[in-house]
């Protein structure tokens, strides 16, 4: 993380700009602001549902730990405390609950999809 790629073009042509990859690719969860992610209801938090990244600066940053780990549904980070849980439940983050200074994210990569195969 922390590299950007630029292209190259001639004068007369025009250039766009996009945020870093896969950023929106995140949802926020009920509003995502003063939220904290859980499993199938509110009350539902085990540890193994998520790994907790300490020291992660910003939003931005616990998005990018995200995109980089195979297994993440989500996330769920508080700015002040520079914590950011990576979320790897298989079933994904279907609830939220209200707490303040936390936001929580399903992430939801675009044009992925699962096929499941079958030996011959």
């Amino acid at each position: 993380s922390g590299y950007q790629c630029f292209r190259y073009e001639p004068s007369g042509t025009s250039m766009t700009t996009t945020s870093a990859a896969g950023h929106a690719d995140f949802k926020p969860v009920d509003g995502g602001d003063n939220r904290v992610c859980r499993g199938s209801g509110p009350s539902d938090n085990l540890a193994s549902y998520y790994n907790v990244r300490a020291g992660v600066q910003s939003l931005s940053a616990c998005m990018d730990l995200c995109v980089t780990e195979p297994a993440c549904v989500g996330i769920e980070f508080k700015g002040t405390s520079s914590r950011c849980e990576i979320w790897t439940r298989s079933e994904g983050i279907e609830a939220s609950k209200a707490v303040s200074g936390y936001q929580c994210f399903r992430y939801e990569p675009s044009g992925t999809s699962m096929t499941t195969t079958s030996a011959a």
